[in-house]
């Protein structure tokens, strides 16, 4: 019986496992933004990017909004977006808690 008994210390994975779900991850957003970019534009996407006539949507989709959705996750969930999904430990993360004050 003491056996089903799980310890409160998470378990790591590896750094493989961590570069692939980081490719899995770039992968997953290249799509994303090419379905995106490929709907405001057309298909010359590429050959307006290479004119600049699309600097304001790459700054945009590429920097603002992802930095926009980490802080309001941090903020609001207190863990970025692969923290809350993980099924381990979804107690929120506070200030308080996590720095021991």
């Amino acid at each position: 019986m003491a056996d089903n008994v799980t310890s409160p210390q998470p378990r790591y994975v590896g750094f493989w496992k961590r570069l692939l779900a980081f490719f899995i991850d770039s992968l997953i957003v290249l799509v994303v933004f090419a379905i995106i970019f490929v709907a405001i534009f057309g298909r010359n996407y590429l050959e307006l990017s290479m004119q600049g006539k699309t600097l304001w949507a790459d700054i945009l989709f590429q920097v603002v909004l992802p930095a926009v959705a980490a802080i309001l996750f941090w903020r609001y969930r207190g863990a970025t977006p692969e923290r809350c999904s993980s099924p381990r430990d979804r107690r929120r993360k506070t200030y308080g808690r996590v720095t021991g004050n």
